[in-house]
């Protein structure tokens, strides 16, 4: 698989017809902002949450994609920003 074709499932996953039903963008269309920032147990990551880390991931992905020598840690606050 080629970068391009990487490229393309990744849009297909947010925003277009991914190989395993409902984009994330469909899915999310019905979440209210109320709900997205909801923890729904204790120690529990909110929706709000899950989404700024996979964008924080995306973004390291996208860099790499395009050559570029990623910064992104595992150990950085925004990768599970509050």
């Amino acid at each position: 698989m080629n970068t391009q074709e990487i490229a393309n499932r990744l849009g297909q996953m947010y925003s277009g017809e991914p190989w395993f039903g409902e984009s994330l963008q469909t899915k999310l269309r019905t979440v209210t902002a109320e709900e997205a920032y909801l923890q729904p147990a204790p120690n529990k990551h909110s929706t709000a949450e899950i989404l700024a880390h996979m964008e924080y991931w995306r973004k390291s992905f996208i860099d790499q994609l395009k050559g570029g020598s990623t910064s992104f840690s595992s150990e950085s606050p925004d990768n599970w920003p509050d």
